[in-house]
């Protein structure tokens, strides 16, 4: 279902963000003549391969975990319950409802529609580097992931309640997918984060300004993601605070290479 919808949300939000410039948009019929051109096959390989990669990592997280331990009694210790103030603080059921589909659906969108955008706009550079910033973050987050175990803040903190699981879809869902002990870093800010510097850097490097670039509209959407983020990840009962320091780190190095590989690699 999620897969659907981000899916039938593409190409009405490609034409909404370049409704001042159709004459950019790659029609679908052409895509396949695009994708031999430019060589996007490496794109698509890439999100196959990472796609198996993590299903791969996830199967060995429990047994790795039992060898290295856990530190969430580390994080805990350095921030105590901060994200349960939050959580008590703004809590209402609609304000989880929305917060929940848009911690699955939107992370899930930035991922897929990041590169399919620039794909679908005729900008192969900024498709190279978007494809790169979600595998490099990813690569480097792995080991962090198996090897410094950070539970989520619901399953630590006394009376912190699992909001983002608070419906049967949500529990199946995770339980399915998530180890729920992958909380450093958080990708739900790198990944953005790291894209926003990657447009960044692009844009210097173009010698114009970012409000001057013609995927402006393109870094809004992102941008206004990330505040949701960073407050959505303390109310629903998943990152600490301190995993959002690794996760822009990791984020400024994506970054920092991926501006400098993907010429090399083109």
């Amino acid at each position: 279902t999620m897969m659907a919808v981000i899916l039938l949300s593409t190409i009405p939000l490609r034409n909404l963000l370049t409704r001042d410039e159709p004459d950019k948009r790659l029609a679908l019929s052409e895509l396949p003549a695009e994708i031999r051109a430019k060589g996007y096959h490496w794109h698509i390989s890439l999100y196959v391969v990472m796609y198996l990669y993590k299903f791969l990592i996830d199967q060995h997280n429990e047994s790795m975990k039992a060898r290295v331990g856990g530190y969430t009694h580390w994080v805990h210790g350095l921030e105590g319950d901060f994200a349960l103030w939050a959580q008590e603080a703004f809590r209402n059921d609609l304000l989880t409802d929305v917060l929940s589909f848009h911690y699955l659906f939107v992370y899930l969108f930035i991922i897929w529609f990041s590169p399919m955008y620039f794909i679908l706009v005729r900008d192969h550079v900024m498709a190279d580097k978007a494809a790169l910033n979600y595998l490099v973050i990813y690569l480097l987050a792995v080991p962090l992931y198996l090897f410094f175990n950070v539970e989520v803040t619901s399953s630590f903190i006394p009376g912190m309640k699992a909001l983002l699981y608070h419906n049967d879809w949500n529990i199946f869902f995770f339980t399915e997918v998530d180890p729920l002990d992958n909380g450093i870093p958080s990708l739900h800010v790198g990944i953005p984060v790291g894209l926003l510097i990657v447009n960044r850097l692009h844009v210097h490097e173009l010698g114009v300004g970012i409000r001057e670039w013609r995927h402006r509209e393109f870094d809004l959407f992102v941008a206004a993601n990330v505040p949701i983020y960073l407050f959505s990840i303390q109310y629903l009962g998943i990152h600490w605070i301190t995993d959002l320091v690794p996760g822009i780190l990791l984020a400024v190095i994506c970054a920092l290479f991926t501006h400098w590989v993907q010429p090399r690699l083109r």
